[in-house]
């Protein structure tokens, strides 16, 4: 079964509540810059977009990591990452579609959401409702 974050772009107000929520459960403490998701502002259309990995069902994100570095666990179906293996060289961040995987620039390695175990927190704090656990 796939669990991913689903995002309705509509109901996004920007208020980025998603990425304090997502950098106190990963980081331990309140920075947007540390968070799994993003959201991205589009000052064309004026709207906010949240960024955030969609755990496909065939990830090129898999297939451009030369190291072994991002793996699909066998008993969730979740896209993850051993950040041990990672080298930093940013071909997954380019392979990735949907702009879901972001380099920790301090560490040099890649980082994307793990769907907090089935309990994702940018989730359960998104007033708006433009964040859903979404299986298929």
């Amino acid at each position: 079964m796939r669990m991913f974050v689903k995002i309705i772009k509509e109901k996004c107000t920007g208020c980025k509540l998603c990425q304090l929520a997502c950098s106190m459960e990963k980081r331990e403490v309140f920075w947007p810059e540390k968070a799994l998701i993003k959201v991205n502002v589009d000052s064309k259309y004026a709207e906010s977009v949240p960024a955030v990995c969609r755990q496909c069902k065939n990830p090129p994100c898999i297939i451009a990591c030369k190291y072994d570095a991002l793996y699909k666990d066998e008993e969730t179906g979740r896209t993850l990452l051993d950040v041990e293996k990672c080298t930093g060289c940013r071909a997954c961040v380019t392979a990735c579609p949907f702009n879901g995987i972001y380099m920790d620039e301090d560490a040099n390695k890649a980082m994307k959401c793990d769907v907090c175990n089935g309990e994702p927190k940018c989730v359960s704090w998104c007033y708006p409702g433009a964040l859903i656990l979404q299986t298929s």
